[in-house]
C-alpha cells in the first residue's frame, strides 16, 4: 500500500491526529508517575525536640516515603511497587490501562486513514475506540477521586499524639499526575472525537472517476486496418482527392486556369 498524499485529507483529520498524539504522550507520563496523591506530614519528636516532613505519593503502580529533617537540612525518599491493593484500585489500574491501549488503536488508525486510505469503516471505528477509551478513562479517574476521599487514615493522622511525637498538620490532596490523566480524558473526548466525527461527516471515498473512451465501429475498424497492415492512410485517402482542374484558356488572360 503505497503512501498518499496527506494534502487531500480534511483539516479535521489532521487537527484531531495531532490532538490525539499529544492526549497520547499526557496520558502516558501521568499514568506512569507516582504522584496521583500526596500526604504531606509534620512530624515533631518530643524527646529530640526535631521537626520532621514526612511526605507520602503514590501512583498506579508505586507508592513512595520521604522524610526531610528541618534541623539537618537532608531528605530521601523510598519508592515501593503497589502490592496487596483493594479491589478497587485494580479495576482503576484495569480501566486506565485499556483507556492506554484504546488510545494507542486510535493512534494507529488516524495514521492509517492519513496517509494511505480514506477508509469509512477505519473512520466509524476510530471514532467509537475513542469514545471507549476516554469513558474508561474518565470512570477510572472518579473513582479513584470518590476513595481518595474516604481515605480516613490520612484525615485521623493529625490527632496523633503520643508520648515521642506529635503530628502537628497533615494535607492530602491529588497531585498533577491524576490531572494529567484527567485532562487527556477530557480532550480525547471534548476535542478528537469531534474533530474525527467533524472528518466524517464530509467524507468522500478515494474513487478515480475515469470516463471510458467510446470510438465508433467505423473509428475502430480504420484504427484496427491501419495497425494491421502498418500504413496510415494520407488524408486524400481518408477524405477523397480534390476536384480535377482542366486547362482551359481565354483570350484575355491564358495563363488562368478555371473549374471545369
Amino acid at each position: 500500500m503505497a503512501i498518499r498524499d496527506i494534502s487531500s485529507s480534511s483539516s479535521s483529520l489532521k487537527s484531531a491526529t495531532i490532538i490525539l498524539l499529544v492526549v497520547l504522550v499526557i496520558h502516558i507520563v501521568g499514568l506512569s508517575l507516582p504522584r496521583w496523591i500526596s500526604v504531606e506530614l509534620t512530624v515533631t519528636e518530643h524527646v529530640e525536640g526535631q521537626t520532621t516532613e514526612t511526605g507520602y505519593h503514590a501512583g498506579l503502580w508505586q507508592h513512595c516515603g520521604c522524610a526531610k529533617s528541618k534541623f539537618l537540612k537532608t531528605g530521601a525518599c523510598l519508592c515501593f511497587s503497589r502490592t496487596n491493593d483493594p479491589i478497587w484500585f485494580n479495576m482503576v489500574q484495569a480501566v486506565e490501562t485499556l483507556g492506554l491501549i484504546g488510545l494507542i488503536a486510535s493512534m494507529l488508525l488516524s495514521l492509517a486513514t492519513l496517509f494511505y486510505q480514506h477508509n469509512k469503516k477505519y473512520k466509524i471505528a476510530n471514532v467509537l475506540i475513542l469514545l471507549v477509551s476516554g469513558t474508561l478513562m474518565v470512570i477510572g479517574l472518579v473513582v479513584f477521586k470518590v476513595k481518595a476521599d474516604t481515605f480516613e487514615l490520612f484525615k485521623d493522622l493529625g490527632k496523633i499524639e503520643t508520648s515521642e511525637m506529635e503530628i502537628d498538620q497533615v494535607d492530602a490532596k491529588l497531585n498533577y499526575a491524576y490531572f494529567l490523566c484527567g485532562a487527556a480524558g477530557c480532550l480525547s473526548m471534548l476535542v478528537c472525537a469531534p474533530l474525527y466525527v467533524k472528518d466524517l461527516c464530509s467524507y468522500t471515498p478515494d474513487t478515480l472517476n475515469e470516463s471510458a473512451v467510446h470510438y465508433t465501429a467505423q473509428a475502430q475498424c480504420l484504427v484496427q486496418g491501419n495497425m494491421d497492415s502498418g500504413y496510415m492512410r494520407t488524408a486524400d485517402e481518408q477524405y477523397g482527392f480534390p476536384p480535377a482542374y482542366e486547362q482551359r484558356y481565354v483570350p484575355n488572360n491564358a495563363e488562368l486556369p478555371y473549374k471545369s
